[in-house]
Parts: C-alpha cells; structure tokens; sequence
C-alpha cells in the first residue's frame, strides 16, 4: 500500500509540474522582449530549425516617412500595433513586444489588447506578450498604442515558433526586430478664417471657458462651457481632413456655465478636433478616442 501511495504521489508531482509548464510556456511572461538590457526567448527555447522565417510590425493608421527617411508618429494619437510571425516548419506562435524611449523605459502607453495578447509589467517596462499560443502558418498579434507628446520611441518585437511538444526543446525563435520612431508634426486644427484656436479668450468672446474631459475618450466624455448671452451652441466631431464626422450638439442656450455629455461610441480611435460654436466664435480642440 506505502509502495503504491509514493508511485500515485510521484506521478502526481509530474503531472502538476508538468501542467505548471504549459501554462507558463503557454502564457507569455515579462523580461525577453529583447530590448536593450532585456533577454531574449532563446534564454529557454531552442533547438529548432526553420528555413524562412519573418517578423514584421505594422500600425493602422501608417507611420509617415519624412523627407530624411525617419519613420514618424504623430504625437497624442492612437495606434493598432501589429506584430506578424511566421515560421516554416511551425504552426505555433507567441510573441513579446515594448516600446520605449532612449531612457529605455516606457514612450506612451499601451493598452486595448487584442485577442491572445496580455499586457506584464517589469521595472519601468511594459510588454505585450501572448496570452495565449496562436496557430497558423502566419499569425498577427495586436495591442494599441498612445503615442506620447514629443520624444523619439523604438517599438521592440519577437516571437518565437514552437513544437507543441510541451518542453521547450526543439522550438525556434525568430529574431527580434525594431522600429525607430521620431514625433512628427503636431496636429493642427483645419483652417477656417472665423476660427478660435483651443481657450483663445478676449473681451468680445461670449462662448468662454471650454474644456473637455476626459481626453483620450473611449465612449462618453464631457465638454463644459461659459456663456456670456443667450444663444445657440453648436457642438461637432471634425476628423483631420477638417470634414464632419458627427454633429454632436445643437441647441439654444441661457447665459451661465454648461455641461454636455458628448458620445463617441462608435467612432474610430484616432486624432480628431471638437469644434464648439456659438454664433460667430469658433473654439477647435484637439481630441484623441480610444476604442
């Protein structure tokens, strides 16, 4: 009886630690991104072999490409990520990614992970990894990114192509990558000659004081207001181009302080402008949503 309770206990013992390594191998974990003074995943996979492999990032809306070839983001604004591996000879992916500034800590912020991507925290660094294995001949990992104001940024990627086998012998990592960024031009409201520039204020503004909150918006924000006489105020989502993409308020109004809850939900993540207007005056801002 003593023999067969230590051969159960035994076999116990392996199947928990072996559960234990799928899920950790399974699930990404922080510190192999291969950034500067980081790890890579070869610090435990390996053995593997593949005759053409690839890694690529890509970002919806595109960086732009200036005149001395640097790729470039637009400050305050809101990219989907997109990293893509493929491996031949494997069906099975994970992935890490950060993006950090030349202090090597974090340019902007990433957030809304996308399906089978998780976001891990270490020191002043934050990574997407998988959250889970992705199967396919090629397959795509996606995370968003608010870029920071100002500042260069480089956007690190790997992943690593694995065997199923449950260990972490005979898998191949594919070579980590990275995309410098410098900050581009900041966005400007559309020309429009009655124009108001943000909380541009004098003595013959009768639409004074406003604000907007939060800013990024996700679904529901907030713009607040001064009237000095009574009129209409109208409210308008404007995209960068200077078209409408959504009247968002449009009636009279008493003189007094205001309050509108304004719906973006629906509306695409980008760099957008809130123009306010009351008779003449025009007051544009720059807004940022996040879906």
């Amino acid at each position: 009886m003593k023999k067969t309770f230590i051969t159960v206990f035994t076999a116990l013992t392996i199947l928990i630690g072996t559960s234990a390594f799928i899920t950790k191998y399974n699930n990404g974990i922080a510190g192999y991104a291969g950034s500067p003074g980081e790890a890579t995943c070869t610090s435990c996979h390996g053995g593997g072999f593949s005759a053409n492999s690839g890694l690529t990032i890509t970002a919806v809306p595109a960086f732009s490409v200036n005149a001395n070839s640097d790729t470039e983001y637009t400050p305050d604004s809101v990219y989907q990520i997109t990293i893509q591996a493929s491996a031949t000879n494997f069906s099975k992916f994970g992935f890490a990614s950060q993006i950090l500034n030349p202090s090597n800590t974090n340019a902007g912020v990433l957030q809304n992970a996308g399906t089978g991507v998780k976001f891990l925290n270490i020191g002043a660094k934050r990574s997407a990894v998988h959250n889970s294995v992705k199967t396919g001949a090629s397959v795509s990992f996606t995370y968003k990114w608010v870029a920071p104001s100002s500042g260069d940024a480089t956007i690190y990627a790997i992943a690593n192509a694995v065997n199923g086998n449950n260990s972490t012998s005979g898998d191949f990592v594919i070579a980590p990558i990275s995309m410098p960024l410098i900050a581009g031009p900041i966005p400007t409201p559309p020309v429009d000659t009655t124009l108001t520039v943000g909380l541009k204020e004098n003595k013959t503004n009768a639409l004074v004081q406003v604000s907007i909150f939060p800013n990024p918006i996700k679904d529901l924000g907030n713009i607040s207001y001064n009237l000095k006489k009574t009129g209409t105020v109208g409210i308008e989502l404007i995209d960068m181009r200077g078209a409408l993409v959504k009247q968002l308020y449009n009636q009279p109004e008493t003189p007094g302080y205001h309050s509108q809850i304004i719906n973006l939900n629906g509306i695409a993540s980008g760099v957008y402008f809130i123009k306010t207007t009351f008779e003449k005056q025009k007051v544009s801002q720059k807004l940022i949503t996040v879906q």
